[in-house]
């Protein structure tokens, strides 16, 4: 071999370590945001370590017979993961916050794993690390679609439980929904009382220490079922321990006691899974590293001449992303303010109004830039609760803005959905809010619901389907156009159903009429022409955008000469 095809070599193994490592830290550090922002994902922060330890026990010993690469096998996977990391990069360019995202990045990690240990060690070597590649899935977020029923579920279950359970002791509780109404208070089963946060981590822990301590199968199943028991044991006792105290002892006693009681039911939690599964292992095996550890020139000698290639294809997709917007052409919907205020006239007499400032635990979940919640009573004693909500425009398209909507948050509170998302459109201060009305019940009580969401200024049409798949249906339709609407708000109002249809839907109107007008501060929109209008990109700029981020050095040139 001629030393220039020796150094190609060298660089093509490298290629290959800087791909694949990259993939999985690129990952990671998107996975992080959602890591510090959902307090059920906080372990994804140990994730990352734990398959670390489960990579060493599994490295081929020097003194193993060597494996065999099988260089052709993997193309397959190469090209899945390329387009993987590029639809990837497209989401997140669009919406960062969107859980797909982690998804596809996790599985661009994967292929390209997979096609690197083919190349060094073929079908062994692949079944060999197919645990660990398996594990580091388990830092991902779980799909709306499954995380809110299961914790709806687990809450309703626990704060019933924990009802009883007073009752019994002679401590008087009154479940309502996932409420727990008490002499000195009122406390809300939410998702950390609930059990999946315990369940998530608990069933991460038992996967690590079941592969970790070599368990058989069935003893690791075992271990998951005991997981899974510790979990809702261990949060029932947490429920019902925070309710004790709140019911005999106060809220303030409550208050400070909290964090101390969660941290004690998690330790408690864990201590039992681990002793569990160190009761479970076998005698005298042992799960160690290798005795002599393989030549690092092995993760360098992948054969092939792809390593280089797939290193620049995974730099590039940022930039083709970001390409892809400026030639499909962004369409001029950017909001910067709010479409509409809340009770800034005065309110009609006969009326009361109070204002419920939203905890900043809340705006931090949501991450809206603004928020009001409003309760009032009409004068003929009907109540009524109003929230709006508004996202200014930024790097981030909020996708807790598409799935906070009312068939999520109020089945989280125990309500039952009757009836929507049908497409309902009022008349405020001669412009129209189009949204969509839900009918609600709980013990009897029967709540009419109207939401509407608007992006980059424009109303979000509403199909007769739940929000939450028409949510997926509109970013999906914004990716293709090459859009990424800036500027985003939601207004929410929750009345008594009346006795018909058309006295709610009447009732409503007049709420809207005199709580909510549009905001005079607003500018004149363009003619309706204008409107929506999709502009294409010259390619000086085209190539601007792509190295958006960048120094002005770079950038700044490439606009010259060309309108913005």
């Amino acid at each position: 071999m001629s030393a220039i095809a020796s150094h190609l070599r060298r660089w093509n193994g490298a290629g290959w370590v800087a791909a694949v490592a990259g993939s999985w830290l690129w990952s990671w550090w998107r996975l992080a945001g959602e890591w510090r922002l959902a307090e059920n994902y906080r372990y994804g922060f140990s994730v990352p370590l734990l398959l670390a330890a489960l990579v060493w026990i599994r490295l081929p010993d020097r003194n193993d017979p060597p494996l065999r690469p099988a260089p052709r096998a993997s193309r397959g996977l190469l090209l899945v993961g390329l387009v993987f990391f590029f639809a990837a990069e497209l989401v997140r360019e669009m919406d960062p916050l969107w859980r797909i995202v982690h998804g596809f990045f996790a599985a661009a990690a994967t292929c390209l794993t997979l096609a690197w240990l083919d190349r060094l060690g073929g079908v062994a070597l692949r079944r060999r690390m197919a645990f660990p590649l398996a594990f580091a899935w388990t830092a991902l977020p779980w799909p709306m679609g499954l995380e809110a029923p299961v914790g709806n579920f687990l809450m309703s279950r626990i704060a019933l439980a924990a009802a009883d359970a007073l009752n019994l002791a002679g401590v008087a509780a009154l479940r309502q929904g996932n409420l727990l109404v008490l002499k000195n208070g009122v406390l809300g089963v939410d998702v950390a009382c609930s059990g999946i946060q315990s369940l998530q981590a608990g069933l991460m822990i038992a996967l690590f220490l079941g592969d970790f301590l070599a368990l058989s199968r069935r003893r690791r199943g075992a271990l998951l079922a005991f997981s899974v028991a510790c979990a809702m044991a261990g949060n029932f006792a947490r429920a019902l321990a925070l309710a004790w105290i709140l019911g005999v002892q106060g809220a303030a006693v409550e208050a400070r006691r909290h964090d101390l009681v969660g941290a004690a039911a998690t330790a408690a939690i864990f201590g039992l899974i681990a002793g569990a599964a160190w009761g479970l292992r076998p005698r005298g095996a042992r799960r160690d590293g290798p005795c002599a550890l393989p030549s690092a020139r092995r993760a360098f000698a992948a054969s092939g001449r792809a390593g280089l290639a797939v290193a620049a294809l995974l730099l590039a997709s940022p930039f083709l992303a970001r390409g892809w917007f400026a030639l499909r052409g962004e369409a001029l919907r950017v909001q910067m303010q709010p479409l509409w205020e809340t009770a800034v006239r005065p309110i009609p007499s006969g009326w009361t109004l109070r204002e419920n400032p939203l905890p900043p635990s809340t705006l931090g979940m949501l991450m809206c830039s603004s928020g009001r919640s409003l309760s009032l009573r009409t004068d003929d004693a009907l109540p009524a609760e109003v929230t709006h909500l508004f996202w200014k425009p930024g790097n981030f398209m909020p996708s807790l803005g598409y799935s906070h909507t009312p068939e999520i948050c109020m089945p989280s509170a125990g309500w039952e959905l009757l009836e929507g998302p049908t497409p309902a459109s009022f008349a405020i201060g001669g412009k129209s809010a189009l949204g969509a009305l839900y009918l609600f019940r709980l013990e009897g009580r029967r709540i009419a619901v109207f939401h509407a969401v608007w992006h980059g200024g424009a109303p979000r049409a509403v199909r007769p389907w739940p929000m939450a798949l028409a949510g997926r249906l509109d970013r999906l339709r914004q990716l293709w156009e090459g859009r990424r609407d800036r500027g985003h708000e939601t207004l929410t109002i929750a009345l008594p159903a009346l006795s018909s249809a058309a006295a709610t839907r009447a009732a409503m109107e007049r709420v809207l009429d005199a709580i909510v007008t549009p905001n005079s501060a607003l500018p004149p929109r363009p003619p309706s022409a204008e409107r929506g209008r999709a502009v294409r990109t010259p390619v000086p700029l085209v190539v601007a955008e792509c190295f958006r981020g960048f120094p002005a050095s770079v950038s700044k040139p490439l606009r010259q000469g060309w309108p913005p």
